[in-house]
């Protein structure tokens, strides 16, 4: 498990928070995908074409281009230990903001805490 991600936090808020990510994992993606050519059943005549309908409406709002296979491998690279690059620092940080999950708490006198500093670098 990625100790250095999940730092100073106990088991049970662990659990919670993979099952939180899983189900923003779950949402990833379009219901339908947009640009295929829509036929009248009768004469064969294009009447349009698909629309993109994404599954979350965070997933169309994303800032960042990502497919659904590279966003779970991120999130499989960070449970294995992995470092990430910037960008994949950035998406996981996305993901865990679209799946509820609270950034790790420091002290009081330290700064700020955000996903993206404490992501496996």
């Amino acid at each position: 498990m990625a100790k250095r991600f999940y730092h100073r936090r106990n088991q049970y808020e662990v659990a919670d928070e993979l099952e939180q990510l899983a189900r923003a994992l779950r949402q990833m993606g379009w219901d339908e995908i947009g640009g295929k050519l829509l036929r009248c059943e009768e004469t064969g005549r294009v009447i349009g074409r698909t629309k993109w309908i994404p599954r979350a409406p965070w997933w169309a709002e994303r800032p960042f281009w990502f497919n659904e296979q590279q966003c779970a491998g991120v999130v499989h690279k960070m449970l294995r230990g992995r470092s990430l690059t910037q960008l994949e620092r950035r998406v996981l940080a996305y993901l865990i903001e679209v799946a509820g999950i609270d950034p790790p708490k420091q002290n009081s006198d330290a700064p700020e805490a955000s996903w993206e500093d404490s992501c496996v670098a």
